[in-house]
């Protein structure tokens, strides 16, 4: 079966730097065989199977350095049919990488940062299968929406649902818009999938203040390993880690891990109040409908919970 071709009109840049969120960038570009596999997927998308041809492995071998590669941002996949069943396509993202150790000014400004539990959601509507879930065990029960109105539902660290939105309230307390000069939101997410499958993709739509930022397409929901912080408890069929996604709006635009994602600025999201509204959604109309894991401190490959840095002038 031929592959759909690609054609890419301009260079795709991924600006790097020291900041510890790239750091699943670093681990995939430190193999030579992974270095060699985005040397093959820059002349062009190749199957999986192929790939571990030319390279000499097993198909198992080859699926572990895609899986590292995707998950830090650098290729996709997606599964096409061919004569015997599925194969997973992959293609390259960045194809070409910049890192910028240029050290910040001496008067940076004021960095501030709020910590935002998954479960410390101020709105929501969403369609099953989905769930909440604390460091210590399940609440409520699977697959209810109405769990979302658990009285403890502040305590989750991680929370799942196939379909709708989930909106978060960030007490940013800069009053003067002239006075701000980024929001960096960073969160782990994956794919809700029937059970976990790594080729799961889903269309997450990121929004500020209403106001839609840019998507991006989740490759999957995996559960390849154990999550490095997840309890011991939480089963292996379960979501067990996601990627690390870094959201940037600042005065020249809006940036997913450096590479441009809209042209939506700061002044474009009415700052100037206290209280701005950040919201993850997943349509129900969306092309890829592959729901959503949100995965905070305890939980994932990643302690961390939603962060907001906040940088002003």
């Amino acid at each position: 079966m031929l592959l759909p071709m690609i054609v890419r009109e301009r260079s795709k840049r991924l600006q790097l730097t020291p900041d510890p969120c790239h750091l699943p960038v670093y681990k995939a570009l430190a193999s030579r065989t992974r270095l060699r596999i985005l040397k093959l997927l820059a002349e062009g998308d190749l199957n999986a199977g192929k790939i571990a041809s030319r390279l000499g492995m097993s198909p198992a071998m080859a699926t572990r350095h895609l899986d590292l590669l995707q998950q830090a941002g650098l290729i996709s996949t997606r599964s096409l049919p061919c004569k015997g069943g599925i194969q997973r396509v992959c293609t390259l993202l960045p194809d070409i990488l910049t890192l910028d150790l240029t050290l910040k000014p001496e008067n940076p400004g004021r960095h501030r940062v709020i910590s935002i539990p998954p479960g410390h959601y101020t709105d929501w509507e969403i369609r099953p299968p989905c769930g909440l879930a604390t460091p210590q065990g399940i609440l409520g029960r699977f697959d209810d929406p109405r769990v979302f109105e658990h009285p403890e539902h502040t305590k989750a660290r991680i929370l799942w649902f196939g379909s709708g939105y989930i909106q978060y309230r960030m007490h940013i307390l800069t009053v003067k818009p002239e006075d701000l000069e980024a929001v960096e939101i960073s969160m782990e997410l994956g794919s809700e999938a029937p059970g976990v499958s790594s080729t799961w993709l889903s269309d997450i739509h990121f929004f500020l203040n209403g106001i839609p930022l840019g998507k991006w397409t989740c490759p999957g929901d995996f559960a390849a390993k154990r999550g490095r912080y997840s309890p011991a408890w939480w089963s292996g069929g379960l979501c067990q880690y996601g990627i690390l996604k870094v959201l940037r709006v600042d005065r020249k635009g809006t940036f997913l891990e450096g590479t441009p994602l809209s042209e939506v600025t700061l002044s474009d999201l009415h700052p100037g109040t206290p209280f701005w509204h950040f919201r993850l959604e997943v349509p129900w109309q969306a092309e890829h409908v592959g729901g959503i894991n949100i995965l905070g401190r305890g939980f994932g490959n990643y302690d961390q919970d939603i962060r907001v840095d906040i940088f002003e002038r």
